[in-house]
């Protein structure tokens, strides 16, 4: 007669918590004892896994669809036992699914970059700013609610978790300023036949392009921040205005008025005596219409002295009267005043 005495199992060493990185192999144990000598069942959240039927549960290179809580249960004929569960955590690095892109913007105006990756656990954000932390910034977007010149940088954001980092490339922050006048051009008066100099002065972002205009109308050719006119004529007077351009936008000046004046033509004296009165005379003078004029007199040529100064009216002459010198000479004369 045989007598076989059955011992329940027991276990030896169970498994344990595993961490590791997708890709990664990773190997549950397990070791019980007991007569007869126990079979090995493993459980995946509770339900058995077709075929797992060892000490060990091997991964060869785990995937997170791997994770999962996990036990095993060793049983014989006298009894099972189960061990309590275990967690496969299969971390996987961060991985962009969108980068930033370059911004160009106008001082004033909002920019944001936009970053986001995958990754387990979650990955985390940190922004820089030619390559040195930004503090704060650790959110999957940068935010500028009105961006200026000091802005201007080239921005990266890496993402980390716990089981790596990777970090984007640089894009660059363009932060564009409009045209601003430093000088608007001043009012010029010039002659007829002489030079006229407008100038401008203005500051902005890039290349300044310059457009000149004459009373509304584009001038050809003036296209700088100089406009000179030599030789003026009555035509060239007007009222004179730039526009400044740049990739942010455009700014006028304030209009500047050229005045080109005409020389007054030398004037014409005559003298008529009065029919009625002998002593009385009457200047008739004649010269370039609104110039202005002083009609002088000398006593015997000794110097000269103001009679009256007018402007030349636009049809009929002018005409003064005077009357003869009780003794001596009075010469007069008409000379331009401008």
């Amino acid at each position: 007669v045989t007598l076989t005495v059955l011992v329940p199992p027991a276990f030896i060493t169970t498994p344990t918590n595993q961490t590791l990185i997708a890709g990664q192999p990773a190997v549950f144990r397990a070791l019980a004892s007991g007569s007869p000598a126990p079979s090995y069942a493993w459980l995946r959240n509770g339900s058995p896994i077709d075929g797992a039927n060892l000490p060990t549960l091997n991964f060869a290179a785990a995937s997170t669809n791997d994770a999962a809580a996990y036990q095993v249960i060793a049983s014989n004929a006298a009894g099972s036992v189960t061990s309590a569960p275990v967690t496969l955590t299969v971390l996987v690095p961060p991985e962009f699914v969108s980068t930033p892109t370059n911004q160009t913007v106008i001082a004033g105006q909002p920019a944001v970059f936009r970053a986001l990756a995958s990754g387990s656990p979650a990955p985390s954000y940190a922004w820089l700013r030619n390559g040195s932390p930004i503090d704060g910034a650790n959110l999957p977007t940068l935010n500028f609610a009105a961006a200026s010149t000091n802005d201007a940088a080239a921005y990266q954001v890496i993402a980390s978790n716990s089981a790596g980092s990777i970090t984007s490339a640089p894009v660059t922050l363009t932060v564009l300023v409009p045209p601003g006048i430093v000088s608007n051009p001043t009012n010029l008066t010039v002659a007829s036949g002489e030079s006229a100099r407008f100038q401008v002065m203005a500051d902005g972002s890039g290349t300044l392009s310059y457009q000149w205009f004459r009373n509304g109308l584009e001038i050809e050719g003036a296209t700088s921040s100089i406009l000179e006119r030599v030789n003026v004529v009555a035509a060239d007077a007007g009222i004179y205005t730039v526009r400044i351009s740049n990739a942010a936008g455009s700014k006028w000046t304030e209009p500047a008025i050229l005045t080109v004046t005409t020389p007054a033509e030398a004037a014409h004296l005559t003298m008529v005596r009065s029919d009625l009165d002998p002593e009385r005379l009457f200047l008739v003078i004649t010269g370039t219409p609104g110039a202005q004029y002083r009609l002088e007199y000398s006593e015997e040529l000794d110097g000269w002295a103001e009679e009256h100064t007018f402007i030349m009216p636009s049809s009929d002459p002018a005409t003064w009267q005077v009357r003869t010198p009780q003794q001596g000479t009075r010469v007069f004369r008409v000379i331009s005043v401008r």
